[in-house]
């Protein structure tokens, strides 16, 4: 990523070790030393530019003795004894909540227990901790996926064994220990529930085995902490865990090592094509990952957004549009928004053109863009890119003022300008793709989402109606692209102007109810606007009209769209 300083790790003693992962770690440890260097040293301007190649030999007063412990295993010289990269993503979440305030608290004065712990029920899935658990073994029993399996099954055992230690507890059980067992049973179940994006062969597990591992890493540690927390105890074999889930890694390690060195007996596993051309962008992606970029021929290296489907897990379905299936989800544990994209398999012109849209959405940064985090060109491709906390700008703005309207309209022209000068035409523009978000510092932001994926799905019919209840985008259309032609910079802009009338009356343009045939007829034959809205003042509604002249070439620019709006902020209303 870049954010980073390369060390000279020349000295360094990497042995067995895979030195990209041990040189990661320790240049990572070194960064958060000097963040906290920087931050809390009580000499600011002698440490303003100050660089560190190794920690110092004695802790500063002002880094706690868990920081120090967690910087001497990231830092240390010999790379063999540093600390795994789970470890440190535990040991940082662990720092992190004893740094966050605490919420809530039970009263003290008012222990609360449980009778019945098999009965305890979990109200987020309307189970019984008893048939949860049933459920969980039922999973681990009947996933049949090696490598994944190993690291699964000592972590379902351990919940077990604690769980029966509760049941068959003389004395009622404090809720506290329950509903803390509870989380941790609840968590493992989501996370053997979810729905990983991906195929299921041989070369997918075997590449999604290291994320696994890594998550299961964490519920070791929180079971852990319950039994050192509490009466119960560790000394059942499972609970010895370390060094099975060791050599679990190693086994996962040696099986990718030998499917990177010689994939063809794995190729041969494939049962079609598309299994075939996914397993090698997973293992293409395992070697630059995991050998280095080096040790991968640069023509079959990934793109750079490519993220393996296994790393994807879907979650509450939102929509579905003419380009495919919209989901919340998660990548490497951050909240998302997954598109799944349908394309014929038969079809290789849009599977480019699929990568052309990722490499395009990829390379662009703006605050008033959605950011793309990645995508997947193989099996059923997808995009995943950053959530709108605050949905549709039209379900936003309804009861906002109008001097807010026109921030979050300055705020899409801004990004429509952006994306102007880079050349890339939107050629959808309608108000269920602006989207709105909250940034860093907790405001409200409108940014522009799924440029360029009306060229990706051509060959898809969109449907007049999707489930939300939005009619189909001839509303937003300028006449030109209604009549047959491909959208254009200019049609951009009429189509933002619709835009504003949406969200200034909260209405589609031209009314919720007339049929779209109709709407055609108007503005492609007729060559009219919609009727003017009450609500709108004269300089509006004169904006709007420059804006959707029937002639492209005389409609105004995006420059002066944006000046528009930027005045109309400063307007009293």
């Amino acid at each position: 990523m870049g954010l980073v300083r390369r060390r000279n790790f020349g000295s360094l003693d990497f042995h067995d070790a895979d030195p990209l992962e041990s040189s990661d770690i320790f240049a990572f440890g070194l960064a958060i030393f000097e963040i906290l260097v920087k931050d809390r040293s009580p000499d600011k301007i002698a440490t303003r530019n100050s660089n560190f190649d190794n920690l110092p030999d004695v802790r500063p007063d002002f880094i706690k003795r868990t920081e120090w412990d967690l910087l001497l295993r990231m830092c240390t010289p010999d790379l063999v004894d540093s600390t795994s990269m789970p470890d440190v993503v535990h040991q940082l979440s662990v720092l992190a909540r004893r740094d966050a305030p605490m919420t809530t608290r039970l009263p003290h004065n008012t222990p609360a227990t449980v009778e019945d712990v098999s009965g305890y029920e979990i109200q987020t899935l309307g189970m019984t901790l008893e048939a949860t658990l049933h459920e969980i073994e039922q999973i681990c029993d009947e996933t049949d996926c090696g490598s994944l399996n190993n690291v699964n099954r000592p972590v379902c055992d351990r919940i077990m064994d604690v769980y029966q230690q509760l049941k068959a507890s003389p004395d009622p059980v404090a809720m506290d220990l329950v509903e803390n067992f509870t989380l941790i049973v609840l968590r493992f179940y989501d996370m053997l529930d979810q729905r990983v994006l991906g195929g299921t062969s041989v070369v997918a597990s075997i590449c999604a085995s290291g994320t696994v591992a890594g998550k299961n890493y964490s519920f070791h540690h929180d079971i852990d902490m319950l039994l050192r927390t509490s009466s119960l105890h560790n000394t059942a074999p499972v609970h010895n865990w370390q060094t099975q889930w060791k050599e679990a890694r190693r086994r996962q390690s040696k099986t990718l090592k030998s499917c990177l060195e010689e994939p063809e007996p794995f190729f041969r596993q494939m049962s079609n094509d598309i299994e075939r051309s996914e397993a090698v962008a997973l293992i293409q992606f395992a070697a630059s990952t995991q050998l280095g970029p080096s040790t991968v021929n640069k023509s079959e290296d990934p793109p750079l957004w490519f993220i393996p489907p296994y790393q994807v897990q879907l979650g509450r379905h939102i929509a579905d549009g003419s380009f495919g299936a919209v989901h919340e989800g998660e990548w490497l544990d951050t909240d998302v928004v997954v598109k799944q994209v349908l394309l014929d398999p038969s079809d290789k012109e849009n599977w480019e053109q699929f990568r052309h849209e990722a490499d395009l959405w990829f390379s662009l940064n703006h605050p008033n863009l959605i950011k793309l985090y990645g995508a997947c060109h193989q099996g059923r491709p997808f995009f995943v890119c950053e959530p709108a906390s605050r949905g549709t700008l039209a379900s936003y703005l309804k009861g906002k003022n109008r001097r807010l309207i026109w921030f979050a309209i300055s705020d899409v022209a801004l990004g429509l300008q952006h994306l102007h000068d880079r050349g890339i035409i939107h050629g959808d523009l309608k108000g269920n793709n602006i989207l709105v978000c909250d940034n860093t510092e907790g405001l409200s932001t409108a940014k522009l989402a799924d440029f360029g994926l009306s060229i990706v799905v051509n060959h898809i019919e969109a449907p007049a109606n999707d489930e939300n209840g939005a009619l189909g985008a001839f509303r937003w259309k300028a006449p030109e692209c209604l009549l047959g032609a491909r959208p254009t910079f200019a049609s951009d802009i009429y189509s933002l102007g619709m835009c504003i009338i949406e969200a200034i009356t909260g209405q589609y343009p031209w009314g919720n109810t007339m049929p779209d045939s109709v709407v055609v007829r108007n503005v492609a034959e007729m060559q009219s606007l919609p009727p003017r809205p009450e609500c709108m003042n004269d300089d509006e509604w004169h904006l709007v009209t420059r804006m959707c002249r029937y002639e492209p070439h005389r409609r105004i620019p995006i420059g002066a769209i944006i000046n528009c709006a930027f005045n109309f902020t400063s307007k009293k209303w």
